[in-house]
């Protein structure tokens, strides 16, 4: 064992460690709790090309077993998947696909919609401010979101011809 860990505190999204003689250590004398683990199992300090990936993506599950040295560049390729969403539009009933972060939460009725275009927005923006949230309504809204996936960020586009094919949706516009 290399470093002794004095006392461990949760510390935002990761436990820090109180370990006095580290060399990465902060003003405070802490370093990450899983850089302490992964090194006293490796026998060495790590090196700055390398990163500790949480294999379960639980980031306080400190376990050996959960632990995994990667290099950056394979650390962000693992990470760089982008979440999509398949919706249809709850006035034409089109089927699209976007990002995820583009989808849309109306901050007056707190429900979360995305139409397909600005027009049907518009449209059903006003049929929502005349009729309310009635039970038709509620039903377009909960029939919007079809599917969440998760697309590997080098195949965005591969993947999204795919997902096309699968629902017979038209091509995306170039």
């Amino acid at each position: 064992m290399l470093w002794k860990i004095e006392k461990i505190i949760k510390n935002g999204n990761y436990n820090r460690c109180l370990v006095r003689n580290h060399p990465k250590r902060n003003k405070h004398n802490y370093v990450l709790e899983h850089k302490v683990i992964i090194e006293n199992h490796i026998g060495r300090l790590l090196e700055d090309n390398e990163i500790i990936h949480h294999i379960d993506g639980n980031t306080k599950n400190n376990k050996i077993e959960n632990l995994e040295i990667l290099n950056y560049a394979t650390h962000r390729a693992l990470h760089a998947r982008r979440k999509y969403v398949i919706l249809k539009c709850p006035l034409c009933k089109i089927i699209f696909i976007r990002p995820q972060n583009q989808s849309f939460i109306d901050k007056k009725t707190k429900y979360n919609y995305t139409c397909c275009c600005r027009n049907c927005a518009v449209s059903f923006g006003h049929k929502i401010k005349k009729y309310g949230i009635n039970t038709d309504i509620k039903k377009l809204i909960d029939a919007n979101l079809i599917k969440a996936i998760l697309i590997n960020y080098k195949n965005v586009e591969n993947e999204i011809e795919k997902i096309l094919k699968n629902y017979n949706l038209p091509p995306l516009p170039s």
